[in-house]
């Protein structure tokens, strides 16, 4: 089976071709730099040796006192020079500074240098000194033919010529082979070396610089390559071609092999037939006995796992669509519990409630509830089970039924809290737990008694129009321990105004950048949209939480319940 793109794609054989010649050419251009170091260095060694020997002929020549006394002398008029005078080395005033020190001994010494230097087929041989301030090369004795030599005090720098860094210097000072190289168009390739030139202290004064013309050993050297390179060049296409053939029967074929299986098992895989599907790679026999061979039985193995997966993700997907069935059967018998008639509950009754509430999950452990009691009471509750999920739904479900009807017989929200937490203390082998607020409201006067189990603190608009955080008395969670006594308290919801109760998930909501909801900014909020009344206050807040986490999933059930009571 073959791709019919694959002539627009880069092969693996055109890949592999690519890179054993790319190879190649790395490998040449290697073998011709090692080439030219095993040559270049050798001789770099012994131009440098014989160098070194010419300058202590030199300096044995013109005598070592002399070339001291030559050096002082040089500093002494360079460095007493103004620097406008100097810096016009061919001036006549600052000739006349320097000629001073060019007497008949000077010349005989210059001339004996350069005599030297011709005789060694050397470029230049010349005693010199650094001004390291302005980065200049100042000469003290040149050996170079009298037209080129440079006086005592004169000097060269980048802007005049190619001088080389102070740690050049002292790195071919260290070297036995290294030397700089510069070209010129009369010298060709010039190499220099340098050696240091001390005083009876062992300070250094200066150097000593050598030029040797270098063009003979790259002469030599091009024609060492001319003669090897070839050679080499043929050997390695020679083993390149034979390499690629092994390559191409060796490892190509079988991988091609292998490729058109996978194909074949791709194609076979869209047709959505996997359970009855015969095996792909099995057919494929290979005893390469290497890396190809093992990886083609791990693809046989891995057609075995895959078929044994595909049929374990079929149940489990049947398996999940009855769960995801289920659960929504679940959430929609737990919000049918949920009273929603709001305005039929309160018509004609003087007040007004809204509630909501928002699982995190597919079912939620929050639940609220509100039910008449006689005909000027009503309670109402709010309460948050431990965990999330079916657990905390069916202890929710629990819960409320117990609450409810033990309001029904009547009593104080704290009688009721109470029985309520030693029902659900009696049975409870998980040891799950609710906080709950429950309270009674007289719909004529606004007056609610109420009770705390752990919960949120209410809000309540107090006498200056706001709402504000009622810090109540707290008991213990519901659920926990048997026999545990709750406190009530009373407060009023004025003419107009509002209570506002609530889950942790509405506090405890996190943003983008971790931070909590808050106690402050509902307050905040509260008061912005008081005035809505309760339904319009809770759909505000709804939105005003799913502005503040903004991307950030909601990991807890959010539930909200708001009342206006003593309406006209």
């Amino acid at each position: 089976m073959k791709n019919e793109g694959l002539d627009n794609k880069r092969t693996l054989e055109r890949v592999v071709g690519r890179a054993v010649l790319f190879g190649v050419v790395i490998f040449l251009v290697l073998l011709l730099l090692i080439e030219s170091f095993i040559f270049f260095i050798p001789s770099s060694r012994l131009y440098k040796r014989e160098m070194l020997h010419e300058g202590d002929i030199v300096i044995a020549l013109v005598g070592r006192e002399y070339i001291l006394d030559c050096f002082e002398k040089a500093k002494d008029i360079y460095y007493s020079a103004p620097e406008e005078v100097r810096a016009d080395q061919y001036s006549d005033d600052y000739k006349s500074i320097v000629l001073a020190m060019v007497d008949e001994q000077y010349k005989a010494k210059r001339n004996l240098i350069s005599d030297c230097r011709a005789a060694a087929g050397l470029e230049d041989i010349a005693f010199v000194f650094n001004d390291d301030e302005l980065k200049r090369l100042v000469f003290v004795l040149d050996g170079n033919e009298k037209k080129k030599a440079f006086l005592p005090g004169q000097w060269i720098s980048d802007e005049t010529g190619m001088i080389e860094s102070p740690s050049t210097i002292r790195a071919t000072m260290n070297s036995d082979w290294f030397m700089p190289l510069s070209y010129g168009k009369v010298s060709g390739l010039v190499a220099t070396d340098y050696r240091g030139v001390y005083d009876d202290d062992g300070n250094l004064v200066g150097f000593i610089t050598i030029n040797v013309e270098f063009n003979s050993v790259v002469s030599q050297m091009t024609a060492f390559l001319a003669v090897f390179s070839p050679i080499m060049a043929f050997l390695i296409v020679w083993v390149a071609y034979r390499g690629r053939k092994w390559m191409k029967k060796r490892i190509l074929v079988p991988i091609a092999d292998l490729t058109d299986k996978a194909r074949q098992y791709n194609a076979l895989s869209k047709t959505g037939d996997d359970e009855y599907r015969k095996p792909v790679f099995k057919t494929l026999s290979m005893n390469t006995g290497d890396e190809i061979e093992e990886l083609w039985s791990t693809m046989v193995d891995m057609e075995k796992d895959v078929a044994i997966a595909m049929k374990k993700v079929r149940e489990e997907a049947a398996s999940k669509e009855r769960i995801a069935t289920e659960l929504d059967l679940a959430r929609n018998i737990q919000m049918g519990a949920i009273p929603v008639d709001f305005d039929e509950f309160a018509y004609g009754r003087g007040f007004e409630i809204y509630a909501c509430m928002n699982p995190a999950k597919e079912v939620a452990g929050d639940f609220y509830d509100f039910f008449s009691i006689d005909e000027t009471h009503m309670g109402l509750v709010i309460a948050d089970v431990s965990g999330k999920g079916i657990p905390a739904a069916l202890f929710m479900m629990i819960s409320k039924t117990i609450m409810k009807n033990r309001a029904a017989l009547g009593g104080k929200p704290s009688e009721i809290l109470s029985q309520t937490n030693n029902s659900l203390s009696e049975d409870n082998p998980y040891t799950m737990f609710l906080t709950a607020w429950l309270g009674i409201l007289d719909i004529t006067t606004g007056e609610v008694i109420a009770c705390n189990a752990g919960h949120e603190y209410p809000f309540v608009t107090g006498d200056d129009g706001r709402m504000h955080k009622l810090n109540d008395p707290h008991g213990v969670l519901l659920g926990c321990l048997e026999n545990m006594e709750y406190e009530d308290y009373t407060f009023r919801i004025p003419k107009g105004g509002m209570l506002f109760v609530y889950t942790d998930g509405v506090a405890e909501a996190l943003n983008e950048q971790d931070e909590m909801f808050g106690l402050d900014r509902l307050e905040e909020a509260l008061n912005r949209h008081s005035a809505k009344g309760p339904k319009g206050l809770v759909e505000s807040m709804t939105i005003e939480l799913d502005a503040f986490k903004g991307s950030m999933d909601q990991f807890d059930d959010i539930t909200m319940l708001a009342v206006q009571g003593c309406l006209d």
